[in-house]
């Protein structure tokens, strides 16, 4: 008889399989059951392999890959008792190449919003894709900046603190395996100069701005040159950007004023001057006008085309009325004008009606500007003028979608605004889309589809339109219209008014970027509304936030009568239909109050706005902000022409000039400015009033908002929303000024 145990030894390894990169390691375990003596040798063998080629394993079951895939690619790790050397356990390992990435280049130094195309390689896998990311410690999402499926990385125009992000690109293959490159965002030495461009008449002067960022030596060097002169022929600047234009007129007129950071002379932002025998030069060709007011019977609205011969003559014209009385239609203008040397001038227009006289400023250019009635006529009001394009002048150019706003008065007095979309054919026939009215608070079904005609006149620019509305009289609403470009035209009614005819008039915009869809509001856009209260005017300028998705913040600026209201905010929804018509669902998160304004969009984040809620009929735009954060008092910079938009009673104090801003911040944080303004304060006719203060452009709320501050006139605080860096409209928001209009300001 022969004794045995009843316990048999066995061994077991773990893991029992495995994929290893070449060079990897992976840690084996062995337990042995049935002795005792739980000791085991191990060892590696391979079909393909023998030795060391096969990988290395230590006493204690630590394996170590070898550097190169052997063939086949698998191979055995044995683990055998000591105890009883017939019994082992086998894991089965195989061998694979280790992916690599890498990223080129490793590391890079970018301007602020500067881009740098990276590009990654992957080795040892057939999937050679990559996800590409961004990261950093002193920043999230777009704050790091972006980068595209391609590799393309776009810093953040605000400087991260720290400066430093991580671009990373992970291989698709195994979701695991990555490489980096590390970016250092700085901030670049960028030199803004402003008036960019400008006219400026022989032997006088132009003052010149320059703003330096990126360093903290805003100390420039300035210079003027041309391709027609050389030395004081091409004028002369001072070291604190004083230009003086030469005595006679070079050839070519233009000359370059150059503002060279001392920081880095590789640095410079630069500007165009036109050298002008005469200011009235300023003024010279074709240009159309809008006018809105009042005289002693109620709303006064004109339409119409000058042409100023650069001396000081309106040699033509064309203007159509619409008024009480009834309209005056396609009447000859003749008239006078003198510019001063701030671009502020004086219009005197004649016709079978009779004299009006206007104050205006113009741009630096000379292409656009802002009037106001000035004279004791009885007629009182604000409009705006632009320079022409004859070369469009035919019906062929009108043609594809264009939005178009109006606002007026109706034959019971009330106010009445309208928000339309019309698509000429580019011959005589118009069909249109979509039309909206609030008639002093009744809210009209959306006219939907509609007919008309048109003509355009290839000599004047003057045209024709008729649309076939039902529920006025005789199913037409007819405007006479004057073509500015192929992108815009000024309309104006031209039916007597009656109990179904209102007065209105306003401008037309083409449509760029159709078909709509929520996505074209994304982004923040800066509106300006004007209503009244029917004894004031309530006017609102804000800005709004769209998420291109559905939701919106409004934040904004009110003057109802007197009534200020300062940093308001409203929440809500917005949905756009394929035409560009679409709708804002506000709240007011206080009180729950809520409004409906409808929208037509002309361009992404860019409509023509109708309060659909209310019997202030608050009418407006919205443009795109397309100034970059973050804002800082140089978003300011320059000479800005202004003046003040629809006076929605007879009574609101009138405003054009010019204003000077000095982009800095000397005075407690504060920039400067000062100015010339002309101001019909009925009966008052105040010309050439001194304008000075200081302003801000609030860091803090970084939306684009900030506030004027005026020691002359004195008192008056002005709430302003930038829209770009040659754009922003404003609001007298102190409670002595119950009467307010929108002021604009453009470069």
């Amino acid at each position: 008889m022969t004794i045995i145990s009843s316990n048999q030894v066995s061994v077991t390894v773990a893991p029992a399989s495995v994929q290893l990169n070449t060079g990897a390691q992976q840690q084996f375990t062995a337990a042995v059951t049935g002795t005792s003596n739980t000791a085991v040798t191990w060892s590696v063998t391979g079909l393909g392999c023998a030795g060391t080629i096969c990988g290395t394993i230590t006493p204690g079951g630590l394996y170590t890959a070898p550097a190169s895939v052997p063939n086949p690619s698998f191979l055995n790790v044995t683990a055998t008792s000591v105890a009883d050397t017939t019994k082992s356990s086998t894991a089965i390992v195989i061998i694979v190449q280790e992916i690599g990435v890498s990223v080129s280049p490793a590391s890079v130094q970018l301007d602020a919003g500067a881009s740098q195309q990276f590009t990654a390689k992957v080795i040892n896998t057939l999937v050679t894709g990559v996800t590409w990311s961004v990261s950093g410690t002193g920043c999230v999402g777009s704050a790091c900046g972006t980068i595209t499926s391609a590799g393309l990385y776009t810093a953040p125009e605000a400087v991260p603190s720290p400066p430093a992000v991580t671009v990373k690109a992970t291989s698709i293959a195994d979701g695991v395996t990555s490489a980096t490159a590390a970016v250092t965002i700085i901030s670049p030495i960028k030199v803004a100069i402003a008036p960019s461009t400008t006219i400026v008449t022989i032997g006088n002067q132009q003052q010149f701005q320059a703003t330096v960022t990126g360093t903290t030596n805003t100390a420039v060097t300035w210079s003027v040159s041309g391709s027609g002169c050389s030395g004081n022929a091409c004028g002369t600047i001072t070291s604190a950007g004083l230009y003086t234009a030469p005595a006679t007129v070079p050839s070519p007129a233009s000359v370059t004023i150059k503002a060279t950071a001392q920081a880095d002379p590789s640095s410079f932002g630069s500007a165009i001057a036109t050298i002008a025998p005469t200011n009235n030069s300023k003024l010279n060709g074709q240009y159309a006008f809008l006018f809105t007011g009042f005289d002693s019977n109620g709303v006064y609205e004109a339409a119409g085309s000058i042409t100023a011969n650069g001396q000081g003559m309106i040699t033509s014209g064309l203007e159509d009325i619409n008024n009480t009385n009834g309209p005056a239609t396609d009447l000859s203008i003749t008239g006078t004008y003198q510019v001063e040397a701030d671009n502020r001038g004086m219009m005197t227009i004649t016709s079978s009606l009779g004299t009006n006289v206007f104050r205006f400023s113009l741009n630096g250019l000379g292409t656009k500007g802002r009037l106001i009635s000035f004279d004791n006529s009885g007629i009182r009001g604000s409009g705006s003028l632009e320079l022409q394009n004859s070369a469009v002048f035919d019906a062929s150019y009108l043609t594809g979608g264009y939005a178009f706003g109006l606002a007026g008065m109706d034959a019971a007095g009330f106010r009445i605004g309208a928000l339309g979309l019309i698509f000429p054919d580019g011959s005589s026939f118009i069909s249109g889309s979509s039309f909206d009215v609030n008639d002093g608070g009744i809210v009209s079904p959306t006219y939907a589809p509609f007919d008309g005609a048109y003509t355009v006149d290839d000599a004047t620019g003057r045209g024709t339109a008729t649309l076939s509305i039902p529920g006025f009289d005789g199913g037409t609403l007819d405007f006479a219209i004057y073509i500015i470009s192929a992108n815009e035209f000024l309309m104006i009614s031209t039916d007597p008014i009656s109990i179904n005819n209102p007065i209105f008039a306003g401008p037309a915009e083409a449509q760029i970027g159709a078909p709509y869809t929520a996505a074209s509001l994304d982004g923040r856009s800066v509106f300006n509304l004007s209503a009244t209260t029917g004894t004031a005017p309530q006017d609102t300028v804000g800005g709004l936030s769209f998420d291109g998705v559905s939701n919106v913040t409004m934040n904004f600026d009110q003057n109802s009568g007197g009534d200020i209201t300062v940093a308001g905010v409203l929440n809500g929804a917005y949905a756009l239909q394929l035409n560009g018509r679409g709708t804002l669902n506000l709240v007011n998160p206080s009180t729950g109050a809520t409004s409906i304004w409808y929208l037509y969009a002309f361009a992404p984040n860019e409509a023509f706005v109708l309060d659909a809620s209310t019997s202030a009929v608050a009418f407006g735009e919205m443009l795109p902000q397309t100034t970059i954060r973050p804002f800082s008092n140089s978003d300011i910079l320059g000479t800005y022409l202004f003046g003040s938009g629809e006076p929605v009673v007879a009574s609101t104090p009138l405003l054009s000039g010019v204003a000077n801003f000095d982009g800095g911040n000397t005075v407690q944080g504060r920039g400067i400015i000062t100015g010339t303004e002309d101001i019909n304060q009925s009966p008052s006719l105040l010309a050439n009033q001194a304008l000075s203060g200081t302003y801000s452009v609030s860091s803090v709320s970084n939306n684009g908002r900030g506030a004027i501050l005026l020691t002359s006139p004195s008192g008056k605080t002005i709430a302003v929303w930038v829209i770009s860096n040659s754009e922003f409209v404003g609001l007298n928001v102190d409670s002595t000024t119950p009467q307010p209009a929108i002021l604009y300001f453009e470069q």
